[in-house]
């Protein structure tokens, strides 16, 4: 019940207190708009495709917050680890640990070396 109570905190306030959440969702990029988001998302993803930098993709198993296609686009980046722990849509509340780990062994495989 506290957790859920937690969840439910943003929502029993009316008016401004929402508009985050508000905000949040007329930014997910959906046919083509909002077109600055879009854009923005193209460039990111053109960078992230040249760039050597170190990138960490963290996916769930079974997972449910990438497609198979976005999985193959992010596994082709250079300089790309991939670390699966266990979670569907929301990895970080489902193996909070695994996540905190993972992180930090890549990061100090990544920039320590």
């Amino acid at each position: 019940q506290q957790e859920h109570d937690e969840y439910r905190r943003p929502f029993l306030e009316g008016g401004e207190a929402r508009r985050p959440l508000l905000s949040f969702a007329r930014a997910v990029p959906v046919a083509g708009r909002p077109t600055d988001v879009v854009a923005m998302m193209k460039d990111a993803r053109e960078w992230l495709g040249t760039s050597t930098i170190p990138k960490l993709l963290l996916t769930g198993d079974p997972g449910s917050s990438l497609t198979e296609e976005e999985k193959v686009l992010f596994r082709s980046f250079p300089g790309i680890t991939e670390v699966v722990v266990k979670g569907k849509h929301l990895i970080t509340e489902d193996s909070p640990d695994a996540v905190g780990q993972a992180i930090a062994q890549w990061y100090t495989a990544a920039f320590n070396s």
